[in-house]
């Protein structure tokens, strides 16, 4: 390391200028006409969570799926502007047999 080296020019501390009554003067004031100077504004909207049914909770599981469906997956959800999540659950939900469960009366028992 060399020695005699300081950071006093490097990192010197700006103060702003003060105006009369002691608030900081902004240079750019009349040229924004009240507009932000700010970051961007969203040029798209947020995507939305799914609303999930009352009693209907999202379980996190792993799925194992060839990269080639993968990529036609993360495409078609791409083009219709949803997560691949929801757009994989619509697709299953839509393509997977519903089971019924019956409750059956016990036979009377022998004796």
């Amino acid at each position: 390391m060399a020695r005699g080296l300081g950071l006093q020019g490097i990192l010197a501390r700006t103060d702003p200028t003060l105006e009369e009554n002691g608030e900081p003067v902004d240079s750019l004031a009349g040229e924004t006409n009240g507009q932000s100077r700010g970051g961007l504004r969203a040029t798209r909207s947020r995507s939305k969570r799914p609303r999930f049914k009352p009693g209907e909770k999202p379980r996190g599981c792993k799925l194992t799926i060839p990269d080639t469906v993968f990529d036609r997956l993360r495409q078609t959800a791409i083009k219709r502007g949803k997560t691949m999540s929801v757009l994989a659950g619509e697709i299953l939900n839509r393509e997977l047999p519903y089971f019924e469960v019956k409750e059956l009366d016990r036979p009377p028992a022998a004796e």
